[in-house]
This record gives C-alpha cells, sequence and structure tokens, in this order.
C-alpha cells in the first residue's frame, strides 16, 4: 500500500510513503479520470440538463469496458450518480462524442504532463481511455491527485519539494475553460456536480460501506496491474468537504478501488486522531 496526503492548509505533503513511485512512475488512473473526464464532458458542451444515459444490465460472463463493472446496471443516471457509482457505461457513451483534442487539453489544463497523447487515440480504443484502463494513458500518480483537486474546484497546485504551490485558483481555471457568461455557468455547475458525485460516492456510490468519520469527497478506482494479471485499488479522498485541509491519494495492490476505502480510512485516522 502506497499513500500520498496533502496539507492544503500548510501547502505542503503532509505524508509520501514512496517518492518514486509517486513523482517519478507513470500509472494506470482507471476510474479516478473520471472527473476530469466529466469536465471535459461539459467543455464539449455534453453536460449539464438532459445528459443522462441509460446503464442496462449485461452479461457478466462476457468482460468489456464497453459494459458497467456492475453487471446489474445503474438505470437512468444523471452525472453526479455516474461518479459516485463509477459507472463505466456513462463515461463510454459520452466521451465517444467528446473532440479527442477536449479531451486532451483538459488533462493538461488540470496538470497531467501524459495527456497531450490523448488526441492520437483512434475511435476504437477511445472508451479504454476515458475508463483510465488503455495501457498506453498513463501519468504520474502526483499529478492524478492534484488534477482531481482541480476538478472539484479547488484551483490548481504544483509541488515545489515538500511544498505545494497555487497556480490557478478556482476562477482562473473556469476563466480558461469559459468562452462567455452562460458558459461559465455551465462550467460551474459541472464543478458542483463532480463535488456532488464525490460526496455520493461515500453516502451511497462505491465507497457507501465504509464508516466515514469525517465528510469528504471520495472516488475509487481500479486499474489493470503492471503484469495485467488482476487489478489495483486507489482512492483519492479531499476532507473536510467545506474549506478542505486534507486531500489524500492510496495505491493498494492487487486490490480493486472499492474495496481499498478501507485502508484510506485507516490512514486518515493515522492523519487525523
Amino acid at each position: 500500500m502506497k499513500i500520498l496526503a496533502l496539507d492544503l492548509e500548510g501547502r505542503r505533503i503532509a505524508f509520501d510513503s514512496d517518492r518514486d513511485f509517486f513523482f517519478r512512475e507513470p500509472v494506470l488512473p482507471g476510474s479516478l479520470v473520471k472527473p476530469i473526464a466529466l469536465l471535459a464532458i461539459e467543455r464539449a458542451q455534453l453536460g449539464g440538463a438532459g445528459g443522462r444515459v441509460v446503464c442496462p444490465p449485461s452479461d457478466s460472463r462476457v468482460p468489456s469496458v464497453l459494459s458497467c463493472w456492475d453487471h446489474r446496471g445503474h438505470g437512468s443516471i444523471d452525472r453526479s450518480q455516474a461518479l459516485a457509482y463509477s459507472c463505466n457505461r456513462f463515461f463510454v457513451e459520452r466521451g465517444a462524442e467528446v473532440p479527442p483534442e477536449i479531451f486532451a487539453s483538459t488533462l493538461a489544463a488540470v496538470g497531467l504532463s501524459g495527456g497531450s497523447g490523448a488526441r492520437a487515440f483512434p475511435p476504437g480504443e477511445r472508451a479504454a481511455l476515458w475508463c483510465g484502463v488503455h495501457p498506453e494513458f498513463r501519468c504520474l500518480a502526483a499529478e492524478l491527485l492534484t488534477g482531481l483537486l482541480a476538478a472539484a474546484g479547488e484551483g490548481l497546485w504544483a509541488y515545489s519539494n515538500e511544498r505545494l504551490l497555487p497556480v490557478k485558483t478556482r476562477g482562473a481555471l473556469i476563466d480558461e475553460w469559459a468562452r462567455d457568461p452562460q458558459s461559465r455557468k455551465e462550467v460551474e455547475a459541472a464543478i458542483r456536480d463532480i463535488r456532488r458525485g464525490l460526496e455520493g460516492t461515500a453516502s451511497f456510490g462505491t465507497a457507501k460501506e465504509a464508516r466515514w468519520r469525517w465528510p469528504a469527497l471520495v472516488k475509487t478506482g481500479t486499474s489493470p496491474d503492471a503484469a495485467d494479471q488482476g487489478t489495483d485499488g486507489w482512492v483519492f479522498v479531499l476532507t473536510p468537504i467545506q474549506k478542505p485541509k486534507t486531500a489524500l491519494l492510496l495505491y493498494r495492490p492487487k486490490s480493486r478501488g472499492k474495496d481499498a476505502w478501507a485502508s484510506a480510512v485507516g490512514a486518515l485516522a493515522l492523519l487525523h486522531p
């Protein structure tokens, strides 16, 4: 298990269990990319009202990224529910309509240095891209953590040794993404829905069974392991919800995202006894 925790109040790295892993080793982000993907869907003017997708039941004997990981299906869901449930079908279906250059520029805008190659993926491979499991789409885990902060409306941060440096505020990022006052309202609404979805992860979504001692925004993720012989689990946590103080990224090998939250609860208990 590996943990990277940020002290947002003190603007510093609070805990880092493996510097090389988080800052030098590109990883598959799994479903942790979905909040950022949702921003790209909004930037392509495909989000907002009417943006529901039906996630039907599927045959669990035929694994496919085109089907949802939950073979019972999620029914008709909006974008915040799609985040809470981590619904593959929503992101595959809506992502198919997004020009690849918009997805690539959104990844770059939130600080993912490996995102520029996303524009080159052919249509048949974009489903895996939108679910963060394409073998050629990798990013640094430390950048993924700050990218998730940006997608959740906490501004863009950069690392400087043990310190955190503010690069752009939430307002500055929205100004970049919005074309006019109306589109600014739409981007702001998308960020609110991202936060609502991440809050829903802990209350009714993939981490609902966790006994969170703190109000938190949470995203779980699962990615193929390096040897492609199983899966690895990821958890992102931002707490408390209002004026957050701690951001945490936890990696648990040979696991799944929805199983790794117990480790995240334990890590937060150590950071906030």
